[in-house]
C-alpha cells in the first residue's frame, strides 16, 4: 500500500510543478523495483490528477459546463480545441517511441536536462501583454507543440505548455490555468487508453484496486497543492530553481546509469 500511496503523492506533485511526472514515476518504479499487473493504476493516478484541476478550477469548469455556449465559455472551448490538435497528431505517430523510451533511464535524464533548459530560458520570454482571445492559431498551435513533446518520460508537460505560454506572451496566471485546464483532455485520453489496455487483464487488478484507490486520492491532494505553489512560483518569477532541480536530478540518472 504505501508505495502506492508513495506513486501517488509522486504523480500529484510533478504533474503540475515543471519536473515531469513520468520521469519521476518511471525512475522511482525502477528504482524501488515496482512490478504492477498492468497501466491500470497510472490510469487512476491520472484521473486523480484531472480532479486537482476541476477543484482548483471548479468556478471556471463548471462555467464551462453550465454555460457552454456563452461568450467566455466558447473562447476556451475554441483555444483549447485548437491547442489539442498538435498534442494528438504528436501523441499518435510517435506512441511506439515514446514506450521505447520509457524504458530507457536515460532518455528520461536527457528529457529532464531539456526540461532544464526551456525553464532556465523561459524568464527571458516574458512579455505578459496578451490575453487568451488574443491569441492567434499559430500561437495556440506553439502551446499544442509544447504538450506533445512532454509525452516523452522526463519532459514535463506544465514546464513546456506554460514556458510556450509564456513565449506568445500570455499573462502568468493565464498561462498557468490554461496549462492546467489544457492538461484535462491530454489526460484524460491517454487515461482512456491505458483503461481499455487493463480491461483485457482485470483479473490482475483486482487484489489491488483498494491500493490503486488510495494511490489516486493522494494524487488528487498533493496535485491541489502543486498547483497552488506553481502558481506562487510564476507570480515571482522563479521558475529557473526548477531547472536546476531537473538538471541535478538528470546528471544524477546519467551517473546512475554509467555506474550500473
Amino acid at each position: 500500500m504505501w508505495t502506492f500511496l508513495l506513486l501517488g503523492l509522486i504523480q500529484g506533485l510533478t504533474e503540475f510543478l515543471p519536473i515531469s511526472s513520468s520521469g519521476h514515476l518511471a525512475l522511482t518504479e525502477a528504482w524501488l523495483n515496482v512490478e504492477k499487473p498492468g497501466l491500470l493504476f497510472d490510469a487512476l493516478v491520472h484521473v486523480g490528477t484531472v480532479g486537482s484541476v476541476i477543484f482548483f478550477y471548479r468556478k471556471r469548469f463548471f462555467e464551462l459546463l453550465k454555460s457552454p455556449f456563452s461568450e467566455s465559455s466558447m473562447l476556451w472551448w475554441r483555444t483549447l480545441f485548437l491547442a489539442m490538435l498538435p498534442t494528438v497528431v504528436i501523441g499518435f505517430t510517435m506512441k511506439e517511441l515514446v514506450e521505447t523510451a520509457f524504458e530507457t533511464p536515460a532518455m528520461v535524464a536527457t528529457g529532464l536536462l531539456f526540461t532544464g533548459i526551456i525553464l532556465f530560458s523561459s524568464p527571458r520570454w516574458i512579455k505578459e501583454n496578451r490575453e487568451l482571445k488574443n491569441l492567434s492559431i499559430w500561437q495556440l498551435f506553439t502551446i499544442g507543440l509544447a504538450q506533445g513533446l512532454a509525452i516523452f518520460p522526463g519532459v514535463s508537460r506544465s514546464g513546456m505548455t506554460i514556458a510556450a505560454a509564456l513565449l506568445v506572451g500570455l499573462k502568468r496566471e493565464q498561462a498557468a490555468e490554461f496549462s492546467f485546464l489544457l492538461a484535462i483532455p491530454a489526460i484524460l485520453g491517454a487515461t482512456t487508453l491505458q483503461i481499455i489496455e487493463a480491461l483485457d487483464n482485470w483479473d490482475a487488478h483486482t487484489a489491488l484496486l483498494s491500493n490503486y484507490a488510495g494511490g489516486a486520492a493522494v494524487a488528487l491532494i498533493s496535485g491541489v497543492i502543486a498547483i497552488g505553489l506553481m502558481i506562487r512560483v510564476l507570480q515571482q518569477g522563479r521558475l529557473r530553481l526548477f531547472a536546476y532541480y531537473c538538471w541535478l536530478l538528470g546528471i544524477g540518472v546519467l551517473a546512475w546509469v554509467l555506474w550500473a
